[in-house]
């Protein structure tokens, strides 16, 4: 399924690197990190983002786009309008070696502190930082990450485009983050995004969209600090909180003891 999925959303999008915004050289990001081993994982964990970004194809404002920088496995594959089996498999390994390799860890060593309180990391022999407070905690989850809207990385960020530019954007990755969520069937979500975009593209378990009125668990101490947690359907968990400056929950403190008690409202393992 996921090879098929591959090869669709590459197919779809081969011709709309033209479009206003969109980072070229560069290649379709439909996922980061190690899915084979996300597979294998007891407990099933999704970052969710909007999409990505131009860092992930180069390292300061003035360098070329370069798709070797994070993704050389998958460097012979820009330009191409379909993949054979062989190419979705070196795509495939060029995604699933995201965190060993370079990652951009500026934006997602933040993510990463979440994760760590649920026992999972992007990479787990590798982790950015394991800041539990439980010293016999064991890093166990590979987590992967996806974004909403369009796996082509942009320049500017999603919030800096006008809405004209995201909607084009939009029509020609229709259904992807959809189709993707299907087959990874996460168990717990985790997304530090705007309330607008939450309630756009999540419901509760009562059908009801997810917004900070309805939220199972609510740890608030101020408009810029905060963690939210709800249960949705199929047992699934949404776990969402602070965007400053477009680090995800970057101003969240005493996150172990937050995360603790959201665990417990939400019968998180």
């Amino acid at each position: 399924m996921m090879k098929t999925f591959i090869s669709s959303c590459w197919t779809k999008l081969a011709n709309r690197y033209s479009l206003p915004n969109v980072v070229y050289p560069s290649i379709p990001i439909l996922w980061f990190g190690d899915m084979k081993a996300y597979e294998k994982s007891e407990l099933k964990i999704v970052t969710v983002g909007l999409n990505p970004s131009c860092w992930e194809f180069k390292d300061n404002k003035n360098a070329p786009y370069d798709i070797t920088l994070r993704f050389p496995k998958a460097t012979q594959l820009c330009n191409y309008q379909t993949l054979t089996a062989k190419d979705v498999s070196a795509y495939s390994d060029a995604m699933n070696d995201y965190f060993k390799h370079r990652p951009y860890s500026k934006w997602f060593k933040h993510n990463e502190r979440v994760l760590n309180e649920l026992c999972a990391s992007y990479n787990v022999q590798a982790p950015y930082k394991l800041i539990s407070e439980n010293k016999n905690d064991i890093l166990k989850h590979t987590a992967i990450h996806v974004d909403i809207y369009a796996p082509l990385a942009t320049d500017p960020v999603w919030g800096g485009m006008k809405k004209r530019e995201r909607s084009v954007l939009c029509s020609a990755c229709s259904g992807m983050f959809d189709d993707l969520m299907k087959i990874l069937n996460p168990d717990i979500i985790i997304i530090a995004v705007n309330q607008t975009e939450i309630a756009k593209h999540f419901v509760n378990a009562k059908g009801n969209k997810c917004t900070r009125h309805n939220a199972d668990f609510d740890s608030t101490n101020s408009p810029h600090d905060y963690l939210r947690g709800f249960n949705l359907d199929n047992g699934k968990k949404l776990i969402w909180g602070t965007n400053s400056n477009g680090q995800p929950f970057s101003s969240v403190k005493q996150l172990t003891t937050r995360m603790t008690s959201l665990k417990q409202q939400l019968n998180i393992p």
